[in-house]
């Protein structure tokens, strides 16, 4: 969601890009009756439970609905399921607890719920 920082791979310098990108040209492309977010959990660090953080995710997440305005559709976020076996460790679960809080508070607050 967040825009991706420069990285050097090969000796070469990599502009990062998000995944969000292209989200607003792509519904105003396709124009799809339901836009479904999902979310993976490989970023979660320990910043996924802090305040701060959570609000900035929110409001990335809020943004790029209200960009993709009508042409999205209805819009559903789907939550972060708990990770299995070897890639369950430390309290990953609570991080994944607070995302998909977060998540829910998103979603509510784009339907009004």
């Amino acid at each position: 969601i967040f825009e991706a920082k420069s990285h050097i791979e090969g000796g070469k310098r990599v502009e990062g890009t998000s995944c969000s990108a292209t989200w607003v040209e792509d519904v105003a492309s396709l124009r799809p009756d339901v836009t479904l977010i999902v979310q993976g959990g490989a970023f979660f660090g320990e910043q996924v439970c802090d305040p701060a953080w959570l609000d900035s995710y929110e409001d990335r997440i809020l943004s790029l609905v209200r960009a993709m305005g009508p042409a999205a559709g209805r819009v559903l976020i789907a939550t972060v399921p708990y990770p299995m076996d070897r890639w369950r460790w430390g309290n990953l679960l609570d991080r994944v607890d607070c995302f998909n809080a977060m998540l829910r508070r998103t979603e509510q607050k784009l339907t009004g719920g």
